[in-house]
């Protein structure tokens, strides 16, 4: 009777097995990003994590990491060059550490305009995708944070203004850091996870982010101050390691792309709608938004021209910037010409 139950059983246990292991994924892929959990572009990578499960067919499951709990971006990068971590949805700050010609998106007061961004940006992406693949990275989408605009503990309105205080800037490059300091500010290089904290010690008094960013963090709640002005824009997009991509089916590649794009026009999408919002809500909650007059605004822009030395040759290559900035000139002349709207 033993000998009969277990002939019965016996296949019975060997197919639940197999069923096991069919629809168990066969491994993990771990995204990253510094995107606080609940915040719009958390949302949105959530969606397309379970688009990405839903195209691996069983193959491997999604696990998002974030709010910056594996660290800095200089860590995200760290981690996956070693294997510990398999992709980011990161910005620029961070993909500089692969590729220095990224350094274009942080050069500030670069951009005027959301349009000009883009013109400058769709030109350049099928470059910054060959170039991170060279270094074992494929650039799946691309996104953006919103405008970086200078937050502050107290009103700020001028350069003046801003050297009298400690301004936090995101740890990494010593040149960008030399570069404060010979303008006479003081930075204070830390990683973005230790900002809360060195605001509410008084290490920094000011950051320069977007407002989701700061929205979402409840910086500005130590910062109630914000200059009105475009310093720059946080570009970024999200990376995978070609290790784990290349060993994926064609088929499952080219509908990872499809979800990873339409998430990239979600976050712009998202973003843009959103960050005037946030202003609004912040400036419901204590925020005071400080304009800059005319006199004032050719200050903070010759103090922006003049930081270009800092980042071309040493960063990004003379002729990778001539490009961009020909780009740049070829969409202000193209919109210059433009009949006006009746």
């Amino acid at each position: 009777m033993k000998r009969l139950f277990l002939s019965v059983i016996a296949p019975a246990i060997m197919l639940a097995s197999l069923a096991v292991a069919t629809t168990a994924p066969a491994e993990t892929i771990k995204l990253a990003t510094l995107a606080p959990k609940g915040s719009p572009w958390h949302e949105i990578l959530k969606d397309m994590a379970a688009e990405w499960e839903a195209a691996g067919e069983g193959r491997f499951d999604v696990r998002i990491y974030p709010g910056g709990v594996l660290g800095d971006e200089p860590d995200l990068m760290r981690k996956m060059a070693i294997g510990q971590l398999d992709g980011a949805m990161i910005t620029t700050v961070g993909l500089t550490l692969a590729v220095p010609d990224f350094w274009i998106f942080q050069m500030p007061m670069l951009f005027q305009s959301y349009a000009e961004l883009d013109y400058v940006r769709d030109r350049l992406a099928p470059d910054f995708a060959a170039k991170l693949r060279k270094k074992g990275f494929v650039m799946l989408n691309w996104g953006e944070a919103g405008w970086v605009r200078f937050f502050s503990n107290r009103p700020v309105v001028t350069t003046d203004d801003l050297r009298r205080i400690k301004l936090f800037v995101w740890a990494g490059e010593p040149g960008p850091v030399a570069h404060w300091k010979k303008e006479g500010f003081q930075p204070v290089p830390l990683p973005v996870p230790e900002l809360f904290t060195a605001l509410q010690s008084g290490m920094v008094d000011a950051y320069a982010t977007t407002s989701v960013a700061s929205l979402s963090f409840q910086w500005f709640g130590l910062a109630p101050h914000m200059i009105d002005l475009k310093w720059g824009v946080l570009v970024g997009g999200t990376i995978l390691r070609v290790k784990v991509w290349d060993k994926l089916p064609k088929g499952v590649q080219d509908k990872m792309r499809v979800a990873a794009k339409k998430a990239g026009v979600r976050f712009r999408e998202r973003t843009r709608s959103f960050e005037i919002e946030a202003v609004r809500v912040m400036e419901r909650n204590g925020l005071t938004v400080h304009k800059v007059p005319p006199a004032a605004l050719a200050v903070w822009e010759a103090a922006a021209r003049r930081s270009y030395s800092v980042v071309v040759g040493p960063y990004v290559s003379p002729q990778f910037a001539e490009r961009a900035m020909r780009l740049r000139a070829e969409f202000r002349g193209a919109l210059a010409v433009q009949p006006a709207s009746n």
